[in-house]
């Protein structure tokens, strides 16, 4: 008997182990699954920041374009021109981009001041209404029609701000870098946004410059100096570029030829005024 009863008391104190290591193995098993399962839980309960998407808007030669953004603010595009802007602004501002000519008529949010940025000047406003000229070929002007507009120029440009108020005007010269502010008809330089071609106090050949925007055409001049002759104040809503010519003919005393649908040549002896 003494030779049995070790034997079976080692038997069960192995299937004891067994169990308590079943026990413990059964426990974390559990705790990893709760934990997985409340892991889960709450990432699918963190809201994940939607990415920004860019849109990008371009117009062509003979081409204008309106567009609303997500804040309310309504922006005219000018021909040759591209705005880049968010589906939907975030943060503390509201950033665009221009390349060309724009209208922008700004929906008010003090909080997040809109910020037009060109590769030259950068915008700033709260809400207001003005004009942007920035081609690549031309001096950058900003024209303030409604508000106060802070202006500043980028890289190299003057350091200090320029405060617009309405019928202002700022132009920056990349060649001899500095910001002028100055009064003006603003008119002049809106009408564009309202399908009006103002002339007044330019030459032909910047009429012709806008022109060829306009209707997507190139002009010439037969003599060289018609270029330089000045254009009397005239303007025209939703006329073809036959009757403007036709006009500057009656006014300026000069002629015009179509060559094709796309060719325009101006001819005539002198200036008429």
């Amino acid at each position: 008997v003494k030779n049995i009863h070790p034997k079976v008391y080692k038997s069960k104190r192995k299937r004891l182990v067994t169990a308590s290591a079943l026990l413990v193995a059964a426990s974390i098993s559990v705790v990893i699954f709760v934990g997985i399962m409340v892991y889960n839980n709450d990432k699918s309960m963190v809201k994940e920041e939607p990415l920004v998407t860019e849109i990008t808007r371009t117009t062509e030669r003979g081409q204008k374009y309106s567009i609303v953004l997500s804040d309310g603010t309504k922006v005219r595009l000018n021909s040759e021109s591209k705005l880049v802007f968010p589906q939907k602004f975030t943060g503390d501002k509201r950033e665009v981009e221009l390349v060309g000519e724009a209208f922008f008529d700004v929906a008010r949010n003090e909080k997040m001041p809109f910020i037009v940025k060109t590769s030259r000047l950068n915008t700033e406003v709260l809400g207001t209404s003005f004009n942007i000229k920035a081609y690549s070929n031309q001096k950058t002007t900003v024209s303030v029609a409604t508000g106060k507009v802070k202006v500043n120029a980028i890289d190299n440009g003057p350091k200090e701000s320029v405060f617009l108020l309405p019928n202002q005007q700022v132009v920056y010269d990349p060649a001899a870098s500095y910001l002028k502010k100055i009064n003006i008809d603003l008119e002049k330089f809106i009408a564009w946004k309202d399908d009006v071609i103002l002339f007044d106090e330019i030459s032909f050949g910047e009429a012709a410059a806008i022109l060829e925007k306009w209707y997507n055409v190139k002009i010439t001049f037969e003599q060289p100096i018609l270029s330089k002759c000045d254009i009397l104040r005239s303007s025209y809503k939703n006329e073809s570029l036959e009757n403007v010519l036709k006009s500057l003919k009656f006014i300026q005393g000069i002629d015009f030829q179509f060559v094709n649908s796309k060719e325009v040549v101006i001819s005539g002896d002198i200036c008429k005024n």
